[in-house]
């Protein structure tokens, strides 16, 4: 099976998507079921599930599918998604205009190496809103890539950032819900930013990019206490985390990843800049890159154990004017891609 397909109503996809995952979130939930936190278990049956239920009824829906089906405990899972800071990704995504293919959206999904079998691409053909593709984890409840409309997403991990204790709201959402609100009815880029903006994230800061299929392009700097919004008004655009990431304080065991982060923006900005006008080619094989030194951070295309923890785990590349993604699961450099395409 290349991808999932997922139809129908809320409760049908949950309920596909558990009898797909299998036992795959036992072990992440009795994990998380096994930290007695109480003051944060009364927080999510008093605050978290009423504000989902109230807020995302669509979605709250489709985990009572996902529940039903697995026999997971609602707790647990509310537990598990509200939980999600402890992950730690740094992923890579590009926006472009090439002389074939025209606006170009691409990302390398990079995660802890053995996240490589919890990652799978889906294609969502929900009876409300729009259909979309793209990747996720296992048990995840959002896609990032390409919906019907030709808009694209995609982000990076900034879990370091700083932000003052009493700017953090007392509830919020988990970003995989705001990001589905945006592939499932946004169609433009401007859409997608009025969604982060109006919806208060309880989770980790990323950095995203969303380009749509007219080419306007967006980085969004979103954590509990700020969304910040940059227009990108020339490609090949670049996002790897925040962007003006000096402008923020960072704890100090993260400022290391920060450093990386430059240092992959550098890498690819060097890259693209030996060309004036760029191929649809061009990108495919700056996917597929490497730097000349693994010691050296910076790398586009990252393999372990070369890379002590992560590597590339998926990549993706969407063409708005085709409605059309190609994606490969496991490194772009030695996995050949496969096509989607939405039907006329």
């Amino acid at each position: 099976m290349d991808y999932l397909v997922l139809e129908g109503r809320p409760y049908q996809i949950g309920k596909r998507k558990a009898e797909f995952d299998g036992d795959y979130l036992k072990e992440i939930l009795d994990y998380y079921d096994q930290e007695r936190n109480v003051e944060f278990e009364r927080w999510i049956a008093g605050k978290a599930i009423p504000y989902i239920e109230s807020r995302w009824p669509d979605l709250a829906e489709e985990v009572e599918g996902y529940l039903d089906a697995s026999g997971f405990d609602k707790l647990a899972m509310y537990k598990r998604l509200y939980s999600q800071a402890k992950r730690y990704f740094t992923c890579s995504n590009v926006a472009i205009e090439t002389t074939d293919a025209g606006f170009v959206f691409a990302k390398n999904t990079d995660l802890i190496h053995w996240e490589l079998p919890h990652t799978f691409f889906f294609h969502y053909k929900p009876d409300r809103g729009q259909e979309f593709f793209g990747y996720s984890y296992k048990g995840s409840y959002m896609v990032q890539g390409m919906n019907r409309s030709g808009l694209c997403n995609g982000g990076a991990s900034m879990s370091g950032i700083v932000e003052p204790a009493d700017a953090v709201p007392n509830t919020g959402s988990p970003m995989e819900f705001i990001q589905r609100q945006v592939m499932q009815y946004a169609e433009s880029a401007e859409q997608a930013v009025d969604i982060y903006r109006e919806h208060a994230m309880f989770d980790k800061a990323r950095g995203l990019m969303v380009l749509d299929a007219g080419g306007e392009c967006k980085s969004i700097n979103i954590s509990r206490t700020f969304c910040h919004v940059r227009d990108e008004t020339a490609l090949p655009a670049y996002c790897t985390g925040f962007f003006d990431t000096d402008k923020y304080e960072w704890r100090e065991d993260f400022k290391s990843a920060v450093e990386t982060k430059k240092a992959r923006e550098a890498f690819a900005e060097a890259y693209f800049r030996q060309k004036v006008t760029h191929s649809f080619q061009d990108l495919l094989n700056f996917l597929k890159s490497h730097g000349p030194d693994w010691s050296k951070p910076g790398q586009w295309c990252r393999h372990y154990p070369q890379e002590p923890s992560f590597r590339t785990c998926a990549s993706h590349v969407c063409i708005p004017a085709q409605r059309k993604v190609l994606y490969c699961h496991g490194n772009p450099c030695e996995t050949p891609y496969k096509e989607f395409v939405f039907d006329s």
